[in-house]
């Protein structure tokens, strides 16, 4: 759904000079971010279209744009700070490739999603999830699938 907001507000973008519209594109985009990381693999696009759209129009979209990223970062800061301060390390959204990426090498994939490799379901991972942290946990996992991958080249 946030998706689908997005895309209208920028279709309405396009011939759009008042700021406080551009700041509040900019803000949902953060919140929209923090929802769902992957959405933000349509910003480009749609921020590239409306930039094209209003350079062809001949009209100005360099500041309209500003204002909309420096809204996007004022809501994302906060948290990116927030995981360096927990983590000690720069942890943007979310840090849980390891155990996806465990996930995804089971080698058995008769089922899509085999969770009784995750701390969900399964109470030695959550044993080891609460001995080890958050990070170092989906470390050890990564490490995991790092070696399913090279001990099943093929699969």
């Amino acid at each position: 759904m946030l998706l689908c907001v997005l895309f209208l507000i920028t279709l309405n973008l396009e011939n759009e000079n008042r700021f406080w519209k551009w700041a509040a594109f900019g803000l949902l985009w953060g919140l929209a971010a923090l929802t769902s990381p992957v959405l933000l693999s349509v910003l480009p696009f749609l921020a590239g279209w409306v930039i094209y759209r209003r350079q062809r129009r001949g009209q100005p979209w360099f500041t309209a744009n500003l204002v909309a990223a420096i809204a996007f970062v004022a809501v994302l800061s906060p948290w990116f700070i927030r995981n360096y301060e927990v983590f000690d390390r720069v942890v943007p959204f979310r840090d849980n490739m390891g155990i996806v990426l465990r996930l995804g090498t089971k080698g058995n994939t008769s089922y899509w999603g085999p969770y009784e490799l995750g701390p969900w379901h399964n109470e030695q991972e959550w044993n080891e999830f609460k001995q080890l942290g958050e990070l170092a946990y989906f470390d050890r996992k990564k490490q995991q699938a790092f070696e399913f991958v090279r001990a099943h080249p093929g699969w």
